[in-house]
């Protein structure tokens, strides 16, 4: 029967991804058993879109086994992260990023329960859970855009007792200041911006949650 039909189904297809480029669809994930990307169509050149690149990227490294994936993360925390950011740890106010040379860190941190001695295999779980997401943000492509930033350096720093996401802003950036702070300082902010701006914020938030589902952590994960 799909022979038959072979050369509808290779129209439908062609059909497909002509809309889907027209209008801009991205399709990110789909629940396992319809996870299927359709191919372009012969004699199409056109690059894969950042956003689709990124999540088939993700989803490469969720599929490696876990010894490999765990060795991924020790490699990123070997790495040699510059000083600047070790100073900067203990009276960081998250109002400014860390300047290192020509280069900006916006540092995210949590800090791990008071329970979990260092040396236990609790605290090392929580070291690759981590871990793995610092990784999958570390290979975003800037030109991604759907609001989640790189992950240039995962550092632990033991006596404030904080896992550290250092982050690479898109462009540079002079102050910042959070969602979180924002509402903690005032409930009901003064609004600035007109409605169709406030909704194309509240579309980026969703988009880049929804990414990280797709990529198999949960939204708890995501400071705002």
């Amino acid at each position: 029967m799909w022979i038959n039909r072979r050369s509808e189904l290779r129209e439908l297809e062609a059909e497909l991804y002509e809309w889907s480029n027209r209008f801009d669809v991205k399709l990110l994930a789909l629940p396992a058993e319809f996870k299927f990307m359709l191919p372009a169509s012969e004699g199409c050149d056109a690059p894969t879109p950042p956003i689709v690149r990124a999540n088939i990227q993700l989803q490469e490294f969720l599929a490696l086994p876990q010894e490999v994936r765990d060795k991924t993360v020790e490699t990123m925390l070997e790495i040699k992260f510059p000083e600047e950011i070790i100073r900067a740890i203990a009276n960081y106010t998250s109002l400014k990023p860390v300047e290192v040379g020509n280069k900006q860190f916006i540092l995210a941190s949590r800090k791990f329960p008071p329970d979990i001695n260092p040396d236990t295999a609790e605290f090392h779980k929580l070291v690759s859970r981590l871990g793995q997401l610092a990784v999958a943000l570390n290979r975003l492509d800037p030109g991604t855009n759907i609001s989640l930033l790189n992950v240039a350096h995962y550092p632990y720093d033991v006596p404030t007792r904080q896992f550290i996401f250092a982050q690479t802003p898109p462009y540079h950036v002079i102050s910042m200041k959070s969602l979180e702070i924002l509402l903690d300082k005032s409930p009901f902010p003064r609004v600035y911006a007109p409605l169709n701006q406030r909704l194309q914020v509240a579309h980026k938030l969703a988009e880049a949650v929804f990414f990280l589902h797709t990529a198999g952590f949960v939204h708890k994960n995501v400071s705002l």
